[in-house]
């Protein structure tokens, strides 16, 4: 099987503009909270109501969603470790907090999360 580099993901091909901001801070003695902000400015509307997340073991699928998901807003997982792979995603799942904010046509600011 071929671990071949990923190309960037799709959302990121229809993206005028993609802009990550990373914060890690101590939570507790031995924790710590990572914060990801990712935002995305297009040129164009994008009919994109949903946020979607991959998350896979398997580098044939990982390689096949990269290279023929095209919609706006998705994020995807790799965990190479397959015996880790469902502990791993069932606790990062447990632990995050989710808000996207769009605009909508008429300039309406949007908001909506899952915590």
């Amino acid at each position: 099987m071929n671990d071949a580099v990923v190309a960037p993901t799709a959302d990121l091909a229809v993206s005028t503009r993609t802009k990550v901001r990373l914060e890690i801070r101590k939570h507790g003695s031995d924790r710590y909270l990572l914060t990801s902000t990712v935002s995305y400015s297009f040129d164009r509307r994008i009919d994109a109501d949903r946020f979607t997340l991959f998350a896979t073991c398997s580098p044939v699928l990982r390689d096949a969603l990269t290279a023929a998901c095209d919609w706006p807003l998705v994020e995807y997982w790799f965990i190479s470790d397959r015996a880790a792979f469902h502990d791993s995603v069932d606790a990062t799942m447990s632990t995050i907090g989710l808000e996207v904010q769009a605009s909508d046509i008429s300039g309406r600011r949007r908001r909506a999360g899952v915590a």
